[in-house]
């Protein structure tokens, strides 16, 4: 069912939400940069 949702419904424009609550997005770049910072840190 999960698929399904992510590959067949339509798009859905989330831009009224995201700027009623403030949100932004990072780029996806940094997220694994600092991931891959964090996983080192540990040891993996």
């Amino acid at each position: 069912a999960g698929m399904q949702y992510y590959t067949q419904m339509p798009e859905s424009d989330d831009s009224p939400s995201e700027k009623e609550l403030g949100i932004t997005y990072r780029d996806p770049r940094d997220t694994v940069a600092d991931t891959v910072t964090a996983l080192r840190g540990l040891g993996s």
